[in-house]
């Protein structure tokens, strides 16, 4: 009798929490299929959410979405930055500047600005290894942000 109850209320949980949505391990609030795609010069970032689109577009904070670069990926930054007294300004396609006596690679995404030390690196190496600054940085004195 006992092992009827179980199984009788067993199978109302499981018919009952099938009827309601229940039991399906999702959140009915993520949409997981979301996904938008947006194009900022060379490189193009795929948000999955819609906060994270609406800041990438609207604040140039793209950081929430997945990054990749349209331009060759194989292609190492040669390009010289713009430089000027104790100012570098690097671009979204990267440069290469000597800030001291140091050789530092720069790629601007959005306004965010990301740097490796050394050179002969990929625009999208530096992105994904780059540390990145939100409004540039100041280096032995010299100011290196992102042009605007």
């Amino acid at each position: 009798m006992f092992n009827t109850i179980k199984l009788s209320t067993a199978a109302f949980l499981y018919i009952f929490l099938t009827a309601c949505g229940g039991g399906g391990g999702g959140s009915a609030s993520t949409d997981s299929s979301y996904s938008k795609k947006i194009t900022k010069g060379d490189v193009t970032y795929t948000c999955k959410s819609q906060s994270a689109a609406d800041a990438c577009e609207s604040q140039n904070n793209c950081s929430a979405c997945e990054s990749s670069d349209n331009s060759s990926p194989s292609t190492t930054i040669t390009a010289q930055c713009a430089t000027g007294t104790n100012t570098v300004t690097a671009t979204q396609n990267g440069c290469v500047a000597s800030i001291g006596q140091v050789q530092q690679t720069s790629v601007c995404v959005g306004t965010s600005l990301r740097m490796l030390t050394g050179t002969g690196f990929t625009k999208q190496y530096v992105i994904d290894n780059g540390t990145s600054f939100s409004s540039g940085v100041t280096l032995n004195g010299t100011k290196v942000s992102c042009a605007s």
